[in-house]
């Protein structure tokens, strides 16, 4: 195999004088610098999902054998032999997306519309998802110490609120006896637009919640307070909820002005004059929000999914 270097892909900076390759397509970065990327492959024997895809989620069963949960617009389903068997229907997910957590046994699955519904795995078996009672509607969830947390909550979805110490199931009244006893609880950022995405725990720091602008890290405390709550950036925020995703030692995100990282202290704009003009001129501006992001544990990388002007409804046509 023949080596040929080639600079690192900016296509935001000018042709003149070089330094920057203006075009990196069907390729990922590696050590040496670009490697081609794997060839999509259809699985033999496996049928497509019964809707449109609308999220998914690998988890090991108490057997550790691999597991693969996908949602659509009115279903949830669990790949098994090859096949996709219903266990959780009756959604009203439209154009919005699933997210999953895994507190021990317990599969978590919100959507931003219905009521979060819950899954218990054993080995070799998915119980049906059933709604929890007592929690609220919201768009994300994130595990957080001996927490769920939820996060999109309330009429202008600018709440995050977390379940009982220790109990995903449990949800009581926030400011009700039984909340203070159980450690539940929830906190509003009202000036900042929606709370769309939590995530978790950093290198010295329990969780960090992203609103449409503005970013906060947060503590845990213990009672009365619960989790102290502390700005990391104001102006500066997620619009895409799923566009959020923890590496190794930061967590990146879309923002309204570009592609940033941040380990909960600082921000770096890791997009600026590299890559942030050539997304806003790709991408479709009215599916940004669309966005989905994913980290490969092996080599690194973070991904993300998306849509340009050419993309048919449901559908993201590039990877970067």
């Amino acid at each position: 195999m023949l080596s040929l270097p080639f600079a690192p892909w900016e296509p935001d900076k000018a042709a003149l004088n070089g330094g920057h390759a203006p075009e990196a397509s069907g390729v990922i970065p590696s050590a040496s610098g670009y490697v081609p990327f794997p060839s999509f492959q259809k699985e033999p024997g496996l049928a497509a999902l019964p809707g449109p895809f609308r999220g998914a989620a690998g988890v090991m069963d108490t057997a550790e054998h691999p597991w693969t949960i996908a949602g659509t617009d009115t279903g949830l389903y669990w790949l098994k032999a090859k096949s996709w068997s219903k266990i959780g229907g009756d959604y009203r997910t439209g154009n919005n997306s699933w997210d999953f957590a895994r507190y021990g046994n317990t599969l978590i699955a919100v959507n931003g519309v219905d009521a979060p519904q819950y899954a218990t795995i054993s080995a070799d078996a998915l119980s049906v998802f059933k709604p929890i009672e007592g929690a609220p509607v919201g768009s994300s969830v994130e595990v957080v110490r001996e927490f769920v947390m939820i996060g999109g909550v309330g009429p202008n979805r600018t709440k995050i609120r977390w379940s009982a110490l220790g109990d995903p199931l449990s949800w009581p009244a926030p400011g009700s006896n039984e909340a203070q006893y159980s450690q539940s609880d929830e906190q509003d950022f009202p000036d900042t637009g929606s709370a769309v995405a939590v995530s978790g725990a950093l290198s010295g720091l329990d969780l960090l919640v992203f609103t449409e602008r503005a970013i906060y890290r947060g503590q845990y405390t213990g009672s009365p307070y619960i989790f102290q709550f502390d700005i990391v950036d104001k102006g500066r925020g997620a619009i895409a909820p799923r566009s959020v995703v923890t590496g190794e030692n930061a967590v990146y995100f879309l923002s309204e002005n570009g592609f940033y990282a941040t380990d909960g202290g600082s921000l770096k704009n890791i997009g600026f004059e590299r890559v942030n003009a050539w997304f806003r001129k790709t991408a479709d501006e009215g599916r940004r929000f669309e966005v989905r992001g994913a980290a490969d544990p092996v080599s690194g990388i973070i991904f993300w999914t998306f849509a340009t002007d050419n993309a048919p409804p449901g559908v993201h046509d590039h990877i970067l």
